[in-house]
């Protein structure tokens, strides 16, 4: 366990402090409200990530954690989140974007890193470096999967919905918009 003796500071921080703390090849990522359960399938995470010389090989979170594709729109001025998968191998999709639960190499997260002025809408910015920018290899297990028990208390709920953090995030690529996959559009 390690205990920042901060509060406020991040997904970031957090993420980045716990892979620099980390002395194995390899991390599994999880948040603090995924559970795991029989239905992880490790040994086949554990198999496909090596057989498929993946970077990132993450799991599904109940119905959640389908492969996400971000492609630039617009000239490149808005970025659309999307369902979507460059190939398949049996169960495994390879995509740009994956759900927060994921094996990956150590060195390769280290070198990419979550943005620590990014606190909040962090996701689709370091997928977007990961795959876009660094073209790391992403799949996703659709057959694998931990329970998503979202946490919705007011405290944290709050913490969450800060937009000036993805306007950050658009901003720093140069967008001005990103389209969400249920069609939604945000301004940075």
């Amino acid at each position: 366990m390690i205990d920042l003796e901060q509060h406020d500071v991040g997904v970031g921080v957090g993420r980045n402090t716990a892979i620099d703390a980390a002395e194995t090849e390899l991390i599994f990522l999880l948040d603090d409200d995924q559970i795991v359960t029989p239905a992880l399938h490790l040994d086949r995470v554990y198999e496909r990530f090596f057989e498929h010389e993946l970077d990132i090989l993450a799991v599904r979170q109940g119905d959640g954690g389908q492969p996400m594709m971000l492609s630039p729109l617009r000239n490149r001025k808005r970025i659309w989140m999307h369902r979507g998968e460059y190939m398949r191998v049996g169960e495994t999709c390879w995509c740009d974007m994956v759900s927060n639960s994921f094996l990956a190499r150590r060195d390769t997260i280290a070198r990419v890193r979550w943005d620590d002025e990014i606190k909040t809408y962090e996701h689709w910015e370091f997928f977007y470096r990961a795959s876009l920018i660094e073209h790391l290899q992403i799949a996703v297990a659709l057959d694998c999967s931990v329970v998503h028990d979202h946490v919705a208390a007011k405290p944290y709920g709050a913490l969450r919905a800060r937009p000036k953090f993805r306007t950050m995030g658009l901003r720093k690529h140069g967008f001005q918009s990103m389209r969400y996959p249920g069609g939604a559009i945000v301004h940075a």
